[in-house]
Formats: structure tokens, C-alpha cells, sequence
């Protein structure tokens, strides 16, 4: 937790003011999270509440299951092949994978510790984001340069939207109807309104966007650009790009911690650097601190309370630990 000093100003009397002070992060060692060497671990999902994370290990075809109390792997879950994206469901114990190589998404049971059904999708399934009410997923296809619409209840593709070319992530900003899709081939962002089902604005970031992530307020979205090294910032409301942050090399995930003690932060990984950069996003300015977390690192999530920050380093077949 933030440490507090009281500073006493005597002027006319005395004046006493309160200054927090961030801690310093700590880097521990990963965690191992393939069932055999090189299992490629690629990203990283939270429940709800933040005692559990699912991570999905791209060669060996499961999802592992991290127990954040005490960041240990509890089991591991065969899924399709080549797992990419995954995302939980906030009002059940569902949580969802995106396959890859194999056009569909597993419905995974956490409770059971099984996969309950595959579901037909879209061309190379990137990632999946599920809506705040828990009926609708939304999966971001590669290789068709689509969105697919599944009703979670009918378990099947019921719309899809075209994007842009080679659209790679999503994020659904809270409170709002409005899914943010980066198309890492057009260097834009496609604005999709999920009510409508249809791109209402598309806008030009840096080269080559990847990950994607809401602010918790929902009035900023912030775009990790590849090729440039850079995090583009879109209002929300005007729906422009209003500021350019400049990170690592290759940045390809960004996530934003809730608010709180340690004040209003967003994480980015670099993958060429194998580091990870804090923006403070209350003046959107890149902190000094870099933090060197493992070869290649890639999907990150942060707990509720913003004291933990996990981060998959893909060659190193685990999950680095950020702690405050």
C-alpha cells in the first residue's frame, strides 16, 4: 500500500498536508504454467473476482488455471487447438477460448474443470470479449476481418460485422455500447456499436495496433501500436485519437488497473524489450519505471485491488508476478 507522509508548513499557524508516495513494484519469479517445456503461454483472463487466472498455452492446447492467493497453478483444462484469447463470464462459471487453428471457441466449465462444448466461429479466431450482462460473446476473427455475435444461450454465431483487415483485439467500454476492434493491417480502430451491430466510426492510430483496453471510467481507450512503440489515446465521447504516449518496442498488450491507492495506472507490455511500461493515466505521461519481467512478454491482467499484475512470458512457459 502507498506510504503517507505528513509534512508540517508553520505559517500563521500550522498547516498539515498529506503527500502519498506509489511504492515500488517487485518483480517474483514465474509462474510455471505448461503442462511441458515450452507450452507457449500467450494470455490472460481474470474471474470476476480475482481469485483465479486463466491462462492459455498456445502449443499445448490447454488452459491453465493460476490460484491468485498464493500464484500457484491448480490445473490445467484441454481446449482446441492453438489457444489464443480468452475471457470469463461475469455472471456465471464459464469462460471462453478462442481456437485458433481450429475456428472455434471452447466453452469451458471452471467449476467441473472441463470443456462443455466448441462452438463454430469465425476464420482464425483471435480473442473474445463477453458483454457486462453475460448473454453475448464477441469474437474478433483474423482471417475473415469480422466480429462474430454468439448467443451465448443458443451457443451459436447469430450475426458477424466486417472490420478491418486482420482485426487482433477488442475491448467493450464500460456502460456503453461500444466495442473497440484494432486492425493490425490498417493501422485503424473499428468503433463497433453492439446494439446496432454496425462500425458507426473508424479511426487511424499507430502502426500496426494490437492490444486494446477501456479505462475504468469509460471515457478513454488506449491502443498499444506495434510497430510504432507507441500508445495512441482515444476520447471516448469525441471519438478522436487525442494524444500519442511513447513506450517500448513492439508493445502488443495494455491494461488498465482499477482506481485506487496506487493512483491511476495502465500497464503495457513491450515484447521486444521484455519489459512491461506504467502510464500514469491521470496526465497520460510513461513512468521512468520499466519493469524487465521475461523473454517476450505478452498478455497481462491486473487483480481488482491493483497490488498484483500478471504477465505472460511466452518462451519462459509461465506467468511473471508484479507486486506492490
Amino acid at each position: 500500500l502507498p506510504t503517507t507522509l505528513m509534512v508540517e508548513i508553520p505559517a500563521q499557524g500550522e498547516l498539515e498536508q498529506e503527500i502519498k508516495l506509489r511504492p515500488q513494484p517487485k518483480v517474483t519469479a514465474p509462474v510455471n504454467t505448461g503442462s511441458f517445456p515450452f507450452s507457449i503461454p500467450q494470455y490472460i483472463a481474470l474471474s470476476p473476482q480475482g481469485d483465479r487466472a486463466y491462462v492459455t498455452n498456445f502449443r499445448s492446447e490447454q488452459v491453465t488455471i493460476v490460484n491468485t492467493s498464493n500464484n500457484t497453478a491448480v490445473g490445467s483444462i484441454p481446449v482446441g487447438q492453438a489457444p489464443m484469447g480468452v475471457a470469463p463470464n461475469p455472471v456465471s462459471s464459464q469462460v471462453y477460448v478462442a481456437n485458433n487453428f481450429e475456428n472455434t471457441v471452447s466453452i469451458v466449465d471452471v467449476i467441473n474443470l472441463e470443456e462443455v462444448e466448441r462452438i463454430p466461429v469465425g476464420s482464425f479466431p483471435q480473442t473474445v470479449v463477453v458483454s457486462e450482462d453475460g448473454g453475448t460473446l464477441y469474437v474478433v476473427n483474423k482471417g475473415d476481418a469480422t466480429v462474430g455475435f454468439v448467443d451465448l444461450e443458443q451457443r451459436q454465431v447469430v450475426d458477424e460485422v466486417a472490420v478491418g483487415r486482420d482485426p487482433m483485439w477488442a475491448a467493450l467500454v464500460p456502460g456503453t455500447n461500444l466495442l473497440f476492434v484494432t486492425n493490425n493491417s490498417t493501422n485503424t480502430v473499428s468503433v463497433v456499436d453492439v446494439e446496432s451491430r454496425q462500425v458507426i466510426q473508424s479511426l487511424f492510430v499507430g502502426g500496426g495496433p494490437e492490444g486494446v483496453a477501456a479505462s475504468p471510467d469509460g471515457r478513454r481507450v488506449y491502443v498499444a501500436n506495434s510497430f510504432d512503440g507507441t500508445v495512441s489515446v482515444i476520447d471516448v465521447e469525441s471519438l478522436g485519437v487525442i494524444e500519442t504516449l511513447e513506450v517500448g518496442a513492439f508493445p502488443r498488450q495494455i491494461v488498465f488497473a482499477p482506481d485506487g491507492d496506487l493512483g491511476n495506472l495502465a500497464y503495457v507490455t513491450n515484447y521486444s524489450d521484455s519489459n512491461v511500461s506504467i502510464i500514469d493515466v491521470a496526465v497520460d505521461q510513461v513512468l521512468d519505471t520499466q519493469l524487465t519481467v521475461g523473454n517476450f512478454p505478452n498478455g497481462l491482467a491486473v487483480l481488482p485491488d491493483g497490488d498484483k499484475i500478471y504477465v505472460v512470458v511466452d518462451v519462459n512457459s509461465g506467468v511473471t508476478v508484479i507486486e506492490y
